[in-house]
């Protein structure tokens, strides 16, 4: 299995770089300050998730729409900060979707049995968690 293109990794991490900087979307987040989404892994994860399902690569590896997944991203932090913003237009279910561990499903042994790994949910409006316990394990 490959790994992902040096653009995909360089857009991943300047994505890191101004959300923890402050600086993504300066005018979209203009004066809000989004540091409480760094106190709860939920909000970051979902925010790592929009990004990561917004962006769309070619078939060479290089990101396409850099800016629209960090727009669609920071529309969420917006909404999260800011209840009265209202996200336009609204994510879709696609773009909030939580993805993965995928885990190999479990040998029949002396612990295991086949079940697959659990389905993990989703974030679909600012934190509102559904995911659940048994979902973590």
């Amino acid at each position: 299995m490959g790994h992902l293109s040096v653009d995909v990794r360089a857009s991943l991490r300047f994505f890191a770089f101004y959300l923890a900087n402050g600086t993504i979307d300066i005018d979209l987040l203009d004066g809000i300050d989004y540091r409480p989404v760094f106190g709860t892994g939920s909000a970051l994860e979902q925010v790592f998730a929009i990004y990561s399902n917004v962006l769309e690569v070619d078939a060479s590896g290089q990101v396409l729409n850099d800016g629209d997944a960090q727009y669609r991203a920071a529309q969420w932090i917006r909404a999260y900060c800011d209840p009265s913003y209202q996200i336009e237009p609204p994510l879709q279910t696609w773009e909030t979707e939580l993805h993965g561990p995928y885990r190999a499903p479990r040998s029949s042994g002396v612990c295991g049995d086949n079940s697959p790994a659990p389905a993990h949910g989703k974030l679909s409006t600012p934190g509102q968690a559904k995911v659940s316990q048994s979902d973590l394990v």
